[in-house]
């Protein structure tokens, strides 16, 4: 052992002064005071309150039963970071959807279910509307997946082979609605929109009519809608008829007054 230098011996018992074998007591040790931004006191009745939330250890403090995490969470306002959750997780909870048109009363329902479906659960729907642009729809999911949802719903099958590489390559569950003629990514919910069009004509045709018109528009963008002209024309030809007239206004796109085949119609 390293002797001492010359001067007073140490004390008896070791340098603590406490004698040998003597039992030790631990010091209450100080006490560090939580942290209160801005001196406003939120956060300290926060962890008092409810012990439980998100990010801080399950411990009791202060008299009482504590409130539960929301309640106190609603008294001062706290909202999580879900962006900084999707770190862990890998998605932040929600669900894009994408439809074309709200114009159409087609998509407004479908938007209503998809949010009676969620309701009760951690996901949350997001929506988006393209107005049948494919640069629009590419750049709606573009940046819906930099969200990092935890699944996509997209309307129509159809994409251009740019936005089916962005859904192949996302990750996250694509499930495409409105149509089921084509090659879904991972699944796809609706009809055939091309049979839809064939069974109408047959049923026409079965009641004796020979003579058939069309009215559409922008056929070119709504792809569902040139699946159906096409079954219609398909079963058209099966009985020897033909449309004597067809009228496709795609150069009224922006015309407020014909935003459906129908106000055109009129």
């Amino acid at each position: 052992a390293r002797p001492y230098p010359p001067g007073p011996a140490p004390p008896a018992g070791g340098r603590s002064g406490r004698p040998r074998g003597a039992s030790r007591e631990r010091l209450p040790r100080p006490r560090t005071p939580p942290f209160t931004p801005a001196g406003n006191g939120e956060p300290t009745r926060a962890l008092r309150r409810a012990p439980l939330l998100p990010g801080r250890p399950a411990r009791r403090a202060g008299p009482g039963p504590p409130a539960g995490p929301e309640q106190a969470a609603q008294e001062i306002g706290y909202y999580g970071n879900q962006f900084a959750s999707s770190l862990s997780s890998k998605n932040t909870g929600l669900i894009g959807v994408v439809v074309p048109s709200l114009s159409n009363t087609v998509f407004p329902q479908v938007m209503s279910g998809v949010t009676d479906a969620l309701k009760g659960t951690v996901l949350q729907p997001v929506f988006g509307v393209t107005d049948y642009d494919t640069d629009t729809e590419y750049n709606t999911l573009r940046n819906m997946l930099s969200w990092r949802p935890a699944g996509l719903i997209v309307t129509g099958l159809d994409q251009p082979p740019e936005t089916r590489r962005l859904l192949v390559a996302s990750g996250v569950p694509v499930i495409q609605i409105m149509d089921i003629d084509g090659d879904p990514v991972d699944a796809c919910v609706g009809f055939s929109h091309t049979e839809a069009g064939y069974d109408i004509a047959t049923a026409l045709t079965r009641t004796g009519l020979r003579r058939f018109g069309y009215v559409g528009r922008n056929l070119d963008k709504d792809l569902r809608a040139a699946k159906r002209k096409h079954g219609f024309e398909h079963a058209l030809r099966d009985t020897g008829a033909a449309f004597i007239d067809v009228i496709d206004r795609s150069d009224f796109a922006d015309d407020p007054m014909t935003m459906s085949s129908i106000d055109f119609g009129r």
